[in-house]
């Protein structure tokens, strides 16, 4: 069929447990996965396995250790978008911001796997009450928002959210963002904070799978008690928000923007052509 090699993706990060913990040996894994994986033996046809996290490669190599061709190809977001000065201050206007009021951003599905209730919960926690928190990408008809609504009026901090629900100009809300936040009990690797990276914005994540390869500020899974901490100690600091988003679009650069994963992925098909040319030829 012209067919020269097979790879395969995996966004996967293995976890196991009602708490979704990381799985970090073979006697771990689920059930579920043993028989997607059939321990391993489901890897052999692929030439090779891209991971898009070094903690999802460590992961397979550990588990599926009889398989060896493993990569890791950190896939990116495009560059960031311009956004005005008038056009940030129109925003803020609809959105009912003061100028002087910092922005705490948050973007995932409504699902509690993302984490939103620990975001929500954080906020009672803040000492700085000057903030407004964004929480974008929830769907308002799915029971998981309307628990994350119920929960923010019983802790007092509704008036203190804008529910944006989902958009396709996340963009513009990070264009306004002074901290970005990305509370998850597991992620592979999260190429919302790729994109908030690209905005320069110092990114807070929980300790979980691939967060701490793109998070510059780490607290513990599901504490929100931490995740204030975190967040009060940025927003009392305008330097250290700076040298943190200044870090923060430095590896977005190096190493998240789109263009290099589009690079990354030519040079590993080209390899892979040019080892399975060579092959045939010698044989």
């Amino acid at each position: 069929m012209g067919i020269k090699a097979v790879m395969q993706t995996e966004h996967l990060c293995l976890t196991y447990g009602p708490d979704r913990k990381q799985v970090t040996k073979k006697s771990e894994l689920r059930p579920i996965y043993r028989l997607v994986f059939l321990w391993g033996l489901a890897l052999k046809p692929f030439d090779r396995v891209i991971c898009v996290s070094n903690h999802v490669r460590k992961q397979f190599e550990t588990i599926f250790d009889n398989y060896k061709h493993y990569e890791t190809i950190y896939m990116g977001v495009s560059e960031a978008r311009d956004y005005s000065d008038n056009e940030k201050k129109v925003l803020r206007e609809e959105l009912h911001i003061p100028d002087d009021t910092q922005v705490i951003t948050t973007t995932a599905f409504a699902v509690w796997l993302k984490g939103g209730d620990v975001f929500v919960r954080a906020l009672q926690h803040l000492k700085d009450k000057n903030y407004v928190a964004l929480i974008i990408g929830f769907d308002e008809s799915i029971p998981f928002t309307q628990e994350l609504h119920a929960l923010a009026k019983e802790l007092g901090v509704e008036e203190k959210i804008r529910w944006i629900g989902i958009t396709n100009e996340v963009y513009k809300y990070l264009s306004i963002t002074d901290i970005y936040v990305q509370p998850s009990r597991t992620e592979a690797l999260a190429l919302a904070v790729c994109e908030a990276m690209s905005y320069g914005l110092p990114c807070v994540g929980s300790n979980a799978g691939g967060l701490p390869e793109v998070c510059n500020v780490l607290f513990e899974v599901a504490n929100s008690k931490a995740l204030a901490e975190k967040l009060d100690t940025l927003m009392a600091d305008p330097a250290l928000r700076a040298k943190l988003g200044a870090e923060s679009r430095k590896a977005f650069e190096e190493k998240f923007d789109l263009r290099q994963g589009v690079a990354a992925y030519h040079k590993l098909y080209e390899e892979t052509l040019a080892a399975k040319t060579k092959h045939k030829r010698m044989g």
